[in-house]
């Protein structure tokens, strides 16, 4: 069976390092139970619905923006969530105009060894075609060009990047293990990029590698960008060092129509070769903020104030975590949720409940954020098992449902070619322009 993980982003959105809960002095008594018991009802549930797949979840953080997360680790024992993977930070703080110093660098590998698994910086061969950022600028593949020109001399500074993060862990004698960063535009491109990096780590290195990452960050962010990475992936299963088949993992892909490529793949052996598929989202923990609500594959808004929609909805959330509650729901609603103008915002309510400082006001205030992403990462597990058996669940939007199943007939590279030649013009694709000459990420934000 499938051991299939979700590596939970973005964390710090569902409020468990909001400062107004740590500064509590109930803090350890009553909210770092109430999410660790979150995470456990979860767990539980998923695992004794799961049919198809064998579920696990995990949590990630950003080691640039996200540090203060180490320091409650230990608080929260992992959230009883199986691995914590770190991040880079790499993308951010070149969003941001911070330079990527070797220092900076460093700064982030101390930082990641308290990590199960850590991402590598990736240097990432983009050209920008406009001057003018976009909001979602990680998403729009209409303002940016893959230069392949530069595909081999990033995935060799990437391979730099690599040696020195793996050596710095062996030095503090950390057990963090590394997730190659796979980049390309094509399957090719990816199969050489590893293969790049591949030939600069000896055996020592790999014994610090958990797997590899496919990235479609110079890709694209459709179904058919996900096969093709699928593809490479298989390709560099035959090729790698054994331990980066230990775990192949989707770097921000979260939802179902990007997944259910990877599940029909794995179903039909294809995949069969990596011991585990590990994916990794912050759909689930940005919603509160939004006042957005995924289910089922769908996103709907709840609306700024207190109405029938959003009731209805909570008093599910409520009744899922109900143990964890010492109150009734209209206790919660009315003391910790609403605002005396029926307002609903965290920050809002993490103030409010900081002002009071009472243990049943605490634990409902760490509930309030935590168990709303939970919902409904519970609820997407759920999905993607009904997926996993052959079943799509969800909003389909431009997909082709019935080319995407065909996937589950594709066992090897020929069956791939097949595929493609029969039913891969009717599947969604958003694919990143080629271009021969580049200046890469830097000035791609510069």
């Amino acid at each position: 069976m499938l051991k299939l993980e979700y590596v939970v982003s973005a964390i710090g959105m569902a409020g468990p390092v909001n400062s107004n809960l740590l500064r509590s002095k109930h803090f350890h008594t009553e909210v770092v139970p109430a999410m660790r018991g979150a995470v456990d009802i979860v767990k539980r549930q998923v695992k004794a619905s799961a049919k198809n797949v064998d579920p696990s979840l995990a949590v990630l953080f950003n080691a640039y923006t996200e540090k203060k997360f180490v320091e409650h680790m230990q608080d929260y024992n992992k959230f009883n969530m199986e691995s914590v993977y770190a991040d880079s930070g790499g993308l951010q703080m070149v969003t941001t105009g911070k330079a990527v110093t070797p220092q900076i660098k460093d700064d982030i590998y101390e930082i990641q060894t308290f990590a199960d698994y850590a991402m590598c910086f990736d240097d990432i061969p983009l050209e920008s075609v406009s001057l003018v950022r976009t909001r979602n600028e990680r998403s729009n593949v209409g303002n940016k060009v893959f230069n392949q020109g530069r595909l081999t001399e990033t995935a060799k500074a990437t391979g730099e990047n690599i040696k020195r993060q793996i050596e710095y862990f062996q030095m503090k004698g950390a057990s963090t293990k590394v997730i190659i960063i796979v980049q390309g535009n094509t399957a090719d491109d990816m199969v050489h990029w590893y293969e790049t990096i591949q030939e600069m780590l000896t055996d020592d290195h790999f014994a610090n590698v958990g797997g590899i990452a496919v990235a479609d960050t110079c890709m694209g962010n459709k179904e058919l960008e996900t096969i093709d990475m699928l593809t490479a992936a298989h390709r560099i299963a035959k090729v790698c060092h054994p331990s980066a088949r230990k775990q192949i993992h989707l770097l921000g892909v979260g939802s179902i129509p990007r997944m259910a490529p990877v599940l029909y793949l794995e179903k039909s052996g294809f995949l069969a070769d990596y011991e585990k598929v590990s994916y990794d989202s912050s759909s689930h923990t940005v919603c509160f903020n939004y006042g957005l609500m995924k289910l089922n594959g769908t996103c709907k808004p709840l609306g700024e104030k207190r109405n029938h929609r959003l009731e209805e909805t909570l008093y599910k959330i409520y009744e899922q975590f109900a143990p964890l509650h010492h109150k009734d729901y209209n206790w919660f609603a009315d003391n910790v949720f609403f605002d005396k103008d029926g307002s609903w915002t965290y920050s809002g309510i993490a103030k409010r409940a900081a002002e009071k400082d009472t243990p049943d006001i605490m634990r409902g205030a760490a509930l309030a954020n935590f168990t709303y992403s939970m919902f409904q990462v519970k609820n997407f597990m759920e999905c993607l098992d009904v997926v996993a058996g052959g079943e799509f669940i969800g909003a389909r939007g431009e997909m082709n449902i019935a080319a995407v199943q065909q996937l589950l007939q594709v066992k090897d590279l020929d069956d791939m070619r097949v595929w493609n030649n029969m039913f891969g013009k009717y599947v969604s694709s958003a694919r990143i322009a080629r271009k021969e000459d580049s200046f890469g990420l830097e000035k791609f934000f510069g």
